[in-house]
């Protein structure tokens, strides 16, 4: 399994982005997409594209949720060891982590994961801050 990117290394802008993966797509309806060449860039095009969305949801979730809740935070991570494994966790003002996800393979699976289970730890975090914490 090749390690996935944080970053994707594609040079055009967003729009650029769409018009290649739809070529690719009627490529592939095609059948001229074999597994070198346009083929093994079609590869990389999708996983830039999945870096980049992953990240921007990633963001807009984090916006949204330090707007709701300032008391505790939620974050995705990549894993120490091993480094190709993700997560998301939620911690408390106090620097406790209150929870935390199982491991990803990729980012866009953690921030998909951390959009949905991780904005409701989020709030139950907070909470439970609020309530044991009246002052701050």
């Amino acid at each position: 399994m090749t390690e996935q990117p944080i970053f994707d290394d594609f040079r055009g802008d967003d729009a650029h982005l769409v018009r290649s993966i739809k070529a690719l797509i009627n490529l592939n309806d095609a059948g001229a997409l074999v597994p070198h060449g346009v083929g093994g860039h079609g590869r990389s095009l999708l996983a830039a594209s999945a870096v980049r969305l992953a990240n921007r949801q990633e963001a807009k979730c984090v916006e949204r949720c330090e707007r709701l809740h300032p008391q505790c935070k939620l974050s995705v991570t990549r894993s120490i060891a091993p480094s190709d494994r993700w997560f998301w966790s939620v911690v408390m003002p106090d620097g406790h982590c209150f929870t935390a996800s199982k491991s990803f393979p990729s980012l866009a699976e953690a921030v998909v994961d951390m959009v949905g289970k991780g904005t409701e730890e989020l709030t139950r975090a907070d909470e439970i801050w609020r309530r044991t914490h009246p002052n701050g």
